[in-house]
């Protein structure tokens, strides 16, 4: 096989591997072995194959052309639409805690004897059981929740159901030390407004941050949980009347 046609059949196969925006190589003349090949026939196959390089070079250009839009830093692009905008996602922005994530914290004798954390499964909540000689006790829940590193806090939220004037919630986001360089310090960082007698659920929010630079999630110094007070001033009959059905934390 002489020069030329090892020439053009090497050309021929790297132009003929797949690419997804390649322009198609025809019309192309197939050669024989032993024939001679024709000059013009050659130069012919070099001018088609030029040409649809020369396209797709053409191809590429516009479509990297086409992308005008960006999205800020920590941020991805979800969406390029045909006139070359962007559409961004700022990823993961809301992290929730169902109300049966949580567990009484039975911290004190108190709790221990007087506060029982029960789950109703048909609407998703929780709530202290009332006891006779509970009058005068305030339980609390509890439950972890794993927030990105590095990641800025903006707001939370609980929904809560406060049907009775001897009682509040309120909600804190906490954090404690767990590299042992402050000895189990914990520190709020959120704790919402207490809720108000009412027939339907309600939302009881903060978005002020008690520690200075404390809605910088921090992992490698903190860990966080979630917890939840019920205040009363007579917990032998609030039961179901004081709900919890979830919290959640926004980030930006």
């Amino acid at each position: 096989m002489n020069q030329l046609s090892k020439l053009l059949i090497l050309t021929l196969f790297t132009v003929g591997c797949p690419v997804s925006w390649a322009d198609i190589v025809a019309p192309l003349t197939t050669f024989t072995s032993n024939t001679p090949a024709k000059a013009s026939e050659v130069n012919d196959n070099f001018s088609a194959i030029k040409t649809a390089v020369d396209d797709n070079a053409t191809d590429i250009t516009t479509k990297q052309n086409q992308i005008s839009g960006n999205c800020a830093l920590g941020t991805s692009i979800r969406a390029i639409a045909a006139d070359g905008s962007v559409t961004c996602d700022a990823g993961q922005s809301v992290i929730s805690v169902n109300g049966h994530a949580f567990s009484s914290e039975l911290q004190f004798a108190d709790h221990a004897t007087k506060c029982y954390l029960t789950k109703n499964y048909t609407i998703p909540y929780v709530y202290f059981r009332g006891e006779a000689t509970a009058t005068s006790v305030s339980c609390d829940a509890v439950a972890g929740i794993q927030l990105p590193h590095g990641a800025t806090l903006s707001q939370l939220d609980c929904t809560v159901y406060d049907n009775s004037p001897n009682n509040s919630l309120k909600a804190h986001l906490k954090r404690v030390s767990s590299d042992g360089s402050q000895d189990g310090l914990i520190e709020d960082v959120y704790i919402t407004g207490t809720s108000t007698d009412d027939v339907v659920p309600q939302t009881i929010s903060s978005t002020v941050v008690s520690v200075v630079g404390a809605d910088v999630v921090d992992n490698s110094t903190y860990s966080y949980f979630l917890t939840v007070d019920w205040g009363s001033t007579d917990f032998s009959t609030l039961d179901a009347d004081g709900r919890l059905l979830s919290c959640k934390v926004s980030l930006l």
